[in-house]
């Protein structure tokens, strides 16, 4: 395998740009966490880390680790809200579909609407 496709790239078209490059083998391990999948799964709107613990019954801390786990992978980013809002930090998907295939290769594809947003390196 080549220096180039061994680098990890920047998740382009994101809203944000994120300090997490999109690495292939973060993204299949915070995945292959039940837990964690179940939340970036659940997180279809803006929501609260309160509201995901309550409504998939997910302890509170666990809930705050696997967001920051799904943050790390590129998965989810903590919305925006303005100087002036008050309240718990809201969570938006950053990648709406992930799929992973492997016919010869492993590979990783990544939409946000409906464009690539991920290179699809090989793992």
């Amino acid at each position: 395998m080549s220096r180039a496709s061994q680098r990890t790239r920047r998740c382009a078209g994101a809203e944000q740009p994120s300090k997490h490059d999109c690495t292939p083998a973060l993204i299949v391990d915070t995945l292959a966490d039940r837990t964690a999948r179940r939340i970036y799964q659940h997180v279809t709107l803006p929501i609260t880390a309160g509201e995901l613990s309550t409504t998939l019954d997910i302890p509170g801390s666990t809930t705050y680790r696997k967001l920051t786990e799904l943050e790390e992978a590129g998965l989810i980013r903590e919305l925006e809200q303005g100087p002036h809002v008050d309240g718990p930090a809201k969570y938006v998907r950053r990648i709406d579909r992930v799929s992973v295939t492997s016919d010869d290769e492993l590979r990783i594809d990544c939409r946000k609407n409906g464009r690539d947003v991920f290179c699809k390196p090989d793992l």
